[in-house]
């Protein structure tokens, strides 16, 4: 499973993983930097949606529920960082 952590941590992209609710259990250290969280522990068992702006929360949310019903989800949407 090294290979894969590597794969993880290594992607440019903001890879995060959720639980079957919707809380975040992991964030790679570029999706942290991209967004600008200094800690982790700060966000972490947050709903993702929660991260959002409050107009784009519902369409996230959604999306969300919308892939854990085995659909496939396209979504476009604005995040702030952290700060």
């Amino acid at each position: 499973h090294l290979l894969y952590g590597a794969i993880i941590e290594n992607n440019p992209d903001c890879l995060k993983l959720l639980d079957k609710v919707g809380r975040i259990e992991f964030m790679n250290k570029n999706g942290q930097c991209l967004m600008e969280i200094e800690d982790f522990n700060a966000i972490k068992n947050q709903y993702w949606w929660d991260l959002w702006e409050a107009e784009e929360k519902e369409i996230v949310k959604t999306s969300f529920q919308e892939a854990m019903a085995g659909k496939t989800v396209h979504f476009s949407a604005k995040c702030a960082t952290a700060k």
